[in-house]
């Protein structure tokens, strides 16, 4: 999502507070990303921290029913489920 967007690595890394080589790793999948950074990287990036986990496609299409419901599961440890649930699910509170 940040290359297709034009973020430059350290962009991102600069908005969680990380050097450009740690970010570098996070992309790689050699190293964890804290939940708190993820409202961080999706407001840098101008998305929901839902579009995170499910890019390229929305978690519901833009053509689908309203009334369509959808399923996502994550694996976190329980001290980190409710700020993970409270963060993907902000935004759509709004709507």
């Amino acid at each position: 999502m940040r290359k297709k967007l034009g973020f430059k690595q350290a962009v991102i890394a600069n908005a969680i507070g990380r050097d450009t080589s740690n970010w570098s790793k996070v992309e790689q999948g050699r190293q964890a990303i804290q939940i708190e950074d993820l409202e961080k990287i999706a407001h840098c990036l101008g998305v929901r921290v839902i579009d995170l986990f499910t890019y390229p496609d929305r978690y519901v299409r833009e053509s689908s029913p309203t009334d369509q419901k959808v399923s996502v599961t994550f694996e976190v440890s329980p001290d980190k489920r409710d700020l993970l649930l409270s963060l993907v699910t902000k935004d759509e509170l709004k709507l």
